[in-house]
């Protein structure tokens, strides 16, 4: 290996001031001269126009710094539901993850959920409690909080603060009782003593730290458990092992708009952080075979694509990890996923909007590749041309679908070709035609992100959409059986027209679309016209007779008919076809069919009653609830396509952000009279414009 180098997320819900502590990190190592704001939109991080709008993080970017011999990447997140993706794109290669808190506000969902990703894929982390100097903090309730909601990590504070809540003054490191006093912005000083109102509570969190430390190594373990006195250079060699197993989350407070405590965050990243080359092993896969490369300079060169931007000034930018080996200025690599050569353009380190090109990077670095060709994220890269890959990020699918139709007529291609371009930012976003409705769809995980993507386009491609509530694939069908009759007669001069068929219609399950059957006997219809029949059928099922919508569970029988030697033809027998499906139609009782869902809906137990009640108002069927570990109920029912549309959001407001669905198409059912109406109502009124 090279230089050390640490990669470091931060994560936190919206507004715990994650781009506030980028902006003091980088302050503190002297990479910049003066601290941005979020108001002031002259932050390094958040740099899109989007973003200095809004006064919020849309995407990750990246930053370095270095001290004492090590490079730290850290990694800026959106804190807002929405964007998702780049949260577990930033998690999935950074080796350590900090966890913001606000010193000023309860716990927000968005901690919740990140917690539950390092419960099910543990890595080492640290919680930071911000804005300690706002009026209103209270870092005891924060920690508190966390602690009540921790899915069973040890939350153990290195640092408590003293000040009265907003007169944030210093803060005390717990094992050694030595206080850290502040002297004004980025300065302090140290001193022996420490507030004695503390001291209860230091004894406190002391032994927190033993009982975290014991989980780090089963020597200690045996002397705690002994009751043997452990003295502090164990305990705290013992916590590293703690965190680095991510079993154990250090606390420090700190203020990111004075700089307090962020010396001693560095420092704290510094020893219990572990670098990229202590994971030794890299598990790499080809279809179902597994082998493991070793993690050094020297290794096979294996780079992994983790995000993907649409830069207004450069074109593509690729966002990398190197897992393994060490890049060298090559001009061409290998596209392992796609198989095929990338011509390398550009290199750099990323640093907001000001990347650093280089013509080297080291094993567990972060870098971007300007304008590739092929390369795609998830995508991996190498020198050679192995077969095998790292694990595929796993990013959050879709879950909230919008129509997409352009404002000025003529627009659809320019409009399409726009939004695909930026999907590639985003991999939970989704761009199609609807096989079922012919409607062109924009999934995601909330407005709010589609809202940003659609005014990308409009400001870069210069063309605008209008984002509808998508159309439901309604079907149509039959309630009694009837004989219907269709004659196609034309003469014309020469040779006319004649087909002549009659046909028994019969309502089936609606599992089925169409089965056809032909009963002729004595040659009436004559067997070379009978498949035409058949076609002319399966061409009109796509309108029905209600509001225009396709026929399904539906049977026709040929019973009679009749031809002529010289008019009839193909074409007749299809055109008689058509006229005894639309008697038929008009006599059998048509109905409404509308799509049913079944849905699984994940939500904390105290929000059970709500979602249920909600779902019973969108006219759902309870089928029956399953508990996950005593704090969660899966509740399962069918509801009608047409109510949860925006089940996203509806959810995410019900349960705060803490619910998860997932849902399919199940089955068709007759739709409700005042249901029916309305939408035959609606459809007859879309067709007549």
């Amino acid at each position: 290996m090279g230089k050390t180098i640490k990669t470091i997320s931060l994560a936190s819900h919206v507004g715990a001031g994650k781009t506030s502590l980028t902006e003091a990190l980088l302050f503190h190592a002297k990479k910049i001269s003066r601290l941005g704001s979020v108001d002031s939109g002259n932050t390094v991080t958040d740099y899109d126009v989007e973003e200095i709008k809004r006064k919020m993080t849309l995407a990750l970017s990246v930053v370095n710094f270095e001290e004492e011999g090590t490079k730290y990447n850290i990694i800026d997140t959106p804190g807002f539901f929405d964007f998702e993706s780049d949260v577990v794109a930033a998690e999935s290669v950074s080796d350590g993850l900090v966890l913001l808190l606000n010193a000023t506000s309860s716990l927000e969902v968005g901690i919740e959920k990140i917690l539950k990703r390092l419960r099910a894929n543990p890595k080492p982390f640290m919680v930071v409690v911000n804005k300690m100097d706002k009026e209103g903090s209270d870092f005891f309730s924060a920690v508190s909080e966390l602690r009540s909601k921790s899915l069973g990590f040890n939350i153990a504070c290195m640092y408590l603060p003293f000040g009265n809540a907003g007169e944030f003054k210093g803060m005390v490191h717990v094992m050694s009782k030595k206080s850290i006093v502040f002297d004004g912005d980025f300065k302090f000083h140290l001193e022996e003593s420490f507030p004695k109102e503390l001291e209860s509570k230091i004894e406190e969190e002391q032994e927190r730290l033993k009982e975290a430390a014991a989980e780090g190594d089963d020597a200690i373990l045996e002397k705690y458990l002994a009751g043997e006195d452990l003295s502090e250079e164990e305990i705290v060699s013992s916590l590293k092992n703690a965190v680095k197993l991510g079993k154990t989350a250090l606390v420090i407070p700190v203020s990111s708009v004075k700089g307090y405590g962020i010396a001693q965050l560095v420092r704290a990243f510094g020893y219990y952080f572990p670098d990229y080359s202590e994971k030794e092993n890299l598990e790499v896969y080809s279809e179902e075979e597994k082998k493991v490369f070793s993690i050094s300079s020297d290794s096979e060169l294996i780079i992994q694509i983790f995000k993907t931007v649409l830069d207004p000034f450069v074109g593509k930018v690729s966002y990398a990890k190197i897992l393994s080996g060490s890049y060298k200025g090559e001009s061409v690599l290998y596209n392992v996923t796609k198989q095929q050569e990338e011509r390398i353009a550009s290199v750099s380190f990323p640093f907001g909007k000001e990347p650093v090109v280089t013509k080297e990077a080291d094993c567990g670095d972060i870098i971007t590749f300007s304008k590739l060709q092929f390369t795609t994220t998830n995508d991996t890269l190498s020198r050679s041309k192995i077969k095998y890959e790292p694990k595929k990020i796993e990013f959050p699918k879709p879950t909230f679908f919008m129509g997409v139709y352009p404002k000025a007529k003529g627009d659809e291609e320019k409009l399409g070709s726009a939004i695909i371009k930026f999907i590639e930012e985003d991999p939970s976003m989704f761009y199609g035609k609807s096989p079922e409705t012919g409607e062109f769809l924009l999934g995601g995980l909330g407005d709010i992100q589609m809202d940003v993507l659609m005014e990308k386009v409009k400001r870069r491609f210069k063309v605008e959409g209008n984002l509808v509530k998508p159309k439901v694939a309604y079907r149509e069908s039959i309630k009694i059986p009837v004989v219907a009759e269709g004659k196609h007669k034309k003469q014309t001069g020469g040779h006319g027209q004649y087909g002549h068929v009659i046909i028994k219609f019969e309502p089936i399950g609606y599992e089925e679309e169409f089965v056809f059957e032909s009963q002729i006997v004595g040659g009436v219809v004559p067997k070379q016209y009978v498949p035409a029949v058949e076609k002319g059928l399966r061409e009109v099922l796509s309108s029905g007779h209600l509001a225009g919508y396709p026929v399904i569970g539906i049977k026709a029988i040929l019973v009679d008919g009749s031809y002529h030697e010289v008019d009839s033809n193909e074409l007749s027998f299809k055109m008689a076809a058509h006229l005894a499906f639309k008697k038929a139609m008009e006599k059998a009782k048509p109905v409404l069919l509308e799509p049913i869902n079944y849905i699984e809906v994940t939500v904390p137990k105290d929000f059970t009653g709500d979602v249920m009640g909600d779902l019973n108002s969108k006219r759902g069927r309870i089928q029956g609830m399953d508990s996950i570990k005593d704090s969660e109920t899966v509740i399962k029912a069918y509801v009608p396509q047409s109510e949860i549309v925006s089940y996203a959001m509806d959810l995410r407001s019900i349960t705060q952000g803490r619910g998860s669905f997932i849902t399919r198409f199940d089955h068709f059912e007759e739709a409700p009279p005042q249901i029916a109406e309305k939408v035959i109502k609606e459809a007859n009124v879309e067709s007549n414009k």
